[in-house]
């Protein structure tokens, strides 16, 4: 009669837990390390639209929405009183996706925004450059609107934030440029798969 050998683990549970933690500790590192080595370019904001999305289309018929999204933060002067400070951001959103966007944004709505800073320089008509920092959509949330207290735009302040802030309307002065994006100055095309 053939003799039957009972096999034994090559490693025990403990050890097979290990070799598993050691795993996916190498696995966090070289990811870790691959962001560290490539960076990361993300950007998460929540705001108001100050404006109602402006929508257009390429020479190509490809459609591009340009909204422009307040944010403002809340701090404490060194005298100890609350201060607003309101940041503007221009967002755009290519494709399918810009016009399904236009159809229902207004000025007012309250938004959480994902996307990726993206630089684009051109040379004005005065022969001078220029650049704009923009943010290229890639999630959102519609989180409020106007009518419904989400966006607070029923409390008189422009819809910007909260509180009692003072009116924080875009000036010449001291806001976004009114003609920073004209019909010649469509902004720079996603790359292919984004």
């Amino acid at each position: 009669m053939a003799r039957i050998e009972t096999v034994r683990p090559m490693f025990t549970e403990a050890q097979r837990g290990r070799i598993r933690a050691n795993q996916r500790a190498t696995k966090a590192r070289e990811e870790e390390e691959t962001m560290a080595n490539s960076g990361l370019n993300k950007v998460m904001l929540i705001g108001n639209l100050g404006m109602d999305p402006e929508l257009k289309h390429t020479q190509s018929g490809r459609s591009i929405l340009r909204m422009r999204l307040a944010t403002t933060d809340k701090f404490k002067d060194n005298a100890g009183q609350w201060q607003e400070r309101t940041e503007w951001h221009t967002v755009i959103v290519w494709g399918n996706r810009a016009e399904a966007l236009s159809v229902f944004l207004r000025k007012g709505h309250k938004l959480y925004i994902e996307g990726k800073l993206k630089t684009r320089q051109w040379e004005a008509q005065d022969g001078s450059k220029r650049s704009a920092t923009e943010v290229v959509l890639s999630e959102i949330l519609v989180l409020g609107s106007k009518g419904d207290g989400g966006g607070q735009g029923e409390q008189r302040s422009g819809g910007y934030g909260g509180g009692s802030q003072k009116k924080s309307e875009p000036s010449q002065q001291g806001g976004f440029p009114e003609s920073e994006f004209g019909d010649d100055d469509i902004p720079f095309a996603p790359e292919m798969g984004t």
